[in-house]
C-alpha cells in the first residue's frame, strides 16, 4: 500500500478521476480557467499551486478532506470508487 504523501501522488489522484469522467486535460483545463499544460504538470507532480489543485478537484466534483488524505492508497485508486 502506498499512501498519498506528495504532489506526485495527488496528481495521480487528479488524473485518475479525470479519466474516470472521460475528460481530456484540455477539457478539464477549460472548465478551471487554466492551461492544459498546467493540468499536465499537476497530474505529473511537477507544478501547480494548492489553488490550482483545488480548482481541479472542484471541477471533477470531488470532495477531498485533508484529514483523510494520508489514507488514500495510490496503488488502488479504483478501490476508492466504492467509498
Amino acid at each position: 500500500m502506498k499512501y498519498a504523501r506528495n504532489l506526485e501522488d495527488l496528481g495521480k489522484l487528479v488524473k485518475f478521476h479525470r479519466m474516470q469522467t472521460g475528460k481530456t486535460q484540455s477539457e478539464l483545463a477549460s472548465s478551471c480557467g487554466v492551461s492544459q499544460e498546467l493540468v499536465s504538470k499537476v497530474e505529473n507532480g511537477h507544478g501547480g499551486s494548492l489553488h490550482t489543485f483545488i480548482l481541479l478537484v472542484q471541477a471533477l466534483n470531488l470532495e477531498l478532506r485533508l484529514e483523510k488524505i494520508q489514507e488514500i492508497d495510490t496503488n488502488d485508486l479504483a478501490g476508492m470508487m466504492g467509498n
